[in-house]
């Protein structure tokens, strides 16, 4: 019963996200982005916002395919499943890091 619960929060927590990427990359609202919401009202007047909105999208729907990796191991009940995390986890890490770098030598 509690790997159901846990699936499904899982499951609910990646549609939130899916959609927030969907959102971020369609380039809707206000990018959620560190760069963006530390930034004064001047600096943001000036900013190129389409790098910011397709990093915070992807990132959000890689944070998808996390929760969704970790529903399927707990619906399934396959401790093996989660051994797909490691890489997506090291990527989404390695994508934010590099992609923020690139974006603040390109400025």
């Amino acid at each position: 019963m509690e790997e159901l619960i846990v699936g499904i929060v899982c499951l609910t927590l990646a549609a939130a996200s899916v959609i927030l990427g969907i959102v971020q990359l369609c380039e809707k609202g206000k990018p959620f982005n560190n760069a963006y919401l530390f930034a004064s009202e001047k600096e943001r007047e000036t900013m190129d916002l389409k790098p910011l909105f397709r990093q915070s999208g992807a990132v959000f729907l890689l944070i998808g395919v996390i929760f969704i990796i970790n529903a399927a191991g707990c619906l399934l009940k396959n401790s093996n499943i989660f051994y797909l995390l490691i890489p997506v986890i090291a990527g989404t890490l390695i994508y934010a890091i590099v992609s923020s770098a690139l974006m603040n030598k390109k400025s």
